[in-house]
């Protein structure tokens, strides 16, 4: 029955044979196993990359902060890689600015004051 919605006594939509019998929520992985896959790691990271926050990479590879502090405590070679991916934002940053310090005085001075110079 293409195109054609049942409907149940009240009005609603009915479900289908197939939706009934699916299982709710259950695909044998846990909601975070299921998460923890390389490409979400590799999300986190690409956003830390980028300048992101904790929170915010955590969001835009769609987990919790309190996932992403839960998985950084149980895999020491992920929390790694966070610092990692912190070092690297943090020099292209200063690399940056070092480039625009060569032609604006406000930028040699911010490297200065931190100590970059």
């Amino acid at each position: 029955m293409t195109g054609v919605i049942e409907h149940d006594a009240q009005g609603r939509r009915a479900k289908s044979d197939a939706a009934r019998a699916r299982p709710r929520g259950d695909c044998g992985v846990t909601t975070t196993e299921h998460k923890r896959s390389p490409a979400t790691r590799e999300r986190i990271l690409q956003a830390i990359r980028l300048g992101m926050d904790a929170y915010r990479a955590a969001a835009a590879a769609g987990i919790t902060l309190g996932e992403f502090a839960a998985w950084c405590e149980a895999d020491a070679a992920f929390a790694a890689g966070v610092e990692r991916a912190r070092t690297e934002m943090v020099s292209a940053s200063v690399q940056n600015i070092r480039r625009a310090a060569q032609s604006d005085p406000k930028a040699a001075v911010w490297l200065r004051e931190r100590g970059v110079a």
